[in-house]
C-alpha cells in the first residue's frame, strides 16, 4: 500500500503543478477541474496512509512525500492541457494496477502472504475497490475531455 500511497500523492503534486499552470481558452474549466484532481488525490493519500497506520504498520510520510516529488519531475514538460490530461490518464491506470495487484493479495492463502498482502483486510479491500471506482470515473472524464 506504499507504493499506492506514494502514487496518489505524485498525482497530487501532478494535478496541483496543472491547476497552477494551465491556460488557454479552456481555462477556466481545466483550473476547477485539476483543483478538484488535485484535492481528491490527496483524500485517497491519506486514507491510504492513516490505513497503514491503523493496521500498525509503520509508514514514514516524508518519504512518501519524497519518492513522489523526485517522480513529479517527469511532468514540468507538461504544458498544454491535453498532454496533462494524457500524463494524468497514465498515472490512473497505474493506480488501478497498483490497486488490482494489492486485491489479488486477498487470493493468496493466509500463511504465503508477504506483510504487505497481509494487511489487505475486508475494509482496505472495500477502500481499494472504492479508489478504483472513483479512479474509473476520472478516466472517463480525461478520455471526454481528450476527444
Amino acid at each position: 500500500m506504499h507504493t499506492l500511497a506514494s502514487t496518489f500523492r505524485l498525482a497530487q503534486f501532478a494535478a496541483h503543478d496543472f491547476h497552477q499552470r494551465v491556460s488557454g481558452r479552456t481555462f477556466l474549466t481545466d483550473h476547477a477541474f485539476f483543483a478538484e484532481l488535485y484535492e481528491s488525490y490527496e483524500t485517497a493519500y491519506d486514507q491510504l496512509v492513516e490505513r497503514i497506520i491503523g493496521q500498525g504498520e509503520s509508514v514514514s510520510p516524508s518519504q512518501l512525500t519524497y519518492l513522489a516529488a523526485q517522480r513529479a519531475e517527469a511532468f514540468r514538460d507538461k504544458v498544454e492541457a491535453d498532454d496533462m490530461y494524457a500524463a494524468l490518464m497514465t498515472l490512473e491506470r497505474t493506480i488501478c494496477r497498483e490497486i488490482d495487484t494489492l486485491l489479488m493479495a486477498r487470493e493468496v492463502d493466509e500463511e504465503d502472504r508477504t506483510e504487505e498482502e497481509s494487511m489487505i483486510t475486508t475494509g482496505v479491500e472495500n477502500l481499494l475497490q472504492g479508489m478504483a471506482d472513483a479512479s474509473e470515473v476520472r478516466q472517463y472524464k480525461f478520455k471526454q475531455r481528450l476527444k
